[in-house]
C-alpha cells in the first residue's frame, strides 16, 4: 500500500481528488512533467515509483514501458499484473511503473 512506501514517486496531473491525499502523504517532492518523461525518471533510478490513475492509451504507453522494462522495471496493474496491450479500444485502466526494487 501506498502508507507503507518509501522512496521517490512521481504522480500524473490527473490523480482523482480522492485519491491525492493518500498518494501524497508520504512524498517529499512533487515534480510536474509529462507522462513519457515519469517512465525515463523511473528507468533511470530518479524516482522509484510511478503510480497512475487515469486512463491512458496503449500507445501512450508503449515506449515508456520498453524503456522501464530494458532498465530492469516493471509496468503493471495495481495487482501485479504486467500491463497488457491489444485491449479493446486500446485504453489502459490504472497502472504503476516501478524500477524492480520497489
Amino acid at each position: 500500500p501506498l502508507t507503507a512506501m518509501t522512496g521517490e514517486i512521481t504522480l500524473s496531473g490527473n490523480v482523482l481528488p480522492d485519491v491525492e491525499p493518500r498518494a501524497t502523504a508520504h512524498v517529499a517532492e512533487m515534480i510536474e512533467i509529462g507522462s513519457s518523461l515519469k517512465f525515463c525518471l523511473v528507468a533511470m533510478g530518479d524516482v522509484d515509483l510511478y503510480p497512475r490513475f487515469g486512463p491512458t492509451s496503449e500507445w501512450d504507453t508503449a515506449a515508456g514501458h520498453a524503456v522501464v522494462r530494458a532498465a530492469g522495471g516493471r509496468v503493471h496493474t495495481f495487482d501485479g499484473v504486467d500491463l497488457r496491450y491489444h485491449k479493446p479500444k486500446f485504453l489502459n485502466g490504472t497502472f504503476l511503473v516501478d524500477n524492480g526494487a520497489t
